[in-house]
């Protein structure tokens, strides 16, 4: 994840936890690295839970964020 314009978001985001289709081997993904991304390879069509962490958020809930992925054979 990146700001809309590609710029780094990490002065205001601490994480981001990304849930993937349970058939992957590894469906949950933790990254508090900018730019806030994971790469993996497969196929199919499904949904994509992205919830974003704030620096200072105090026991606030993350924003989640729902992203629609296709992914076809090469």
């Amino acid at each position: 994840m990146r700001g809309a314009n590609g710029e780094d978001i990490s002065t205001f985001v601490s994480k981001v936890a990304f849930k993937l289709h349970p058939s992957f081997p590894r469906p949950e993904h933790v990254v508090t690295q900018a730019p806030f991304r994971i790469d993996e390879v497969g196929w199919g069509e499904f949904v994509i839970t992205c919830s974003v962490y704030f620096h200072d958020s105090a026991g606030e809930d993350p924003v989640v964020i729902l992203h629609g992925l296709k992914l076809y054979p090469p």
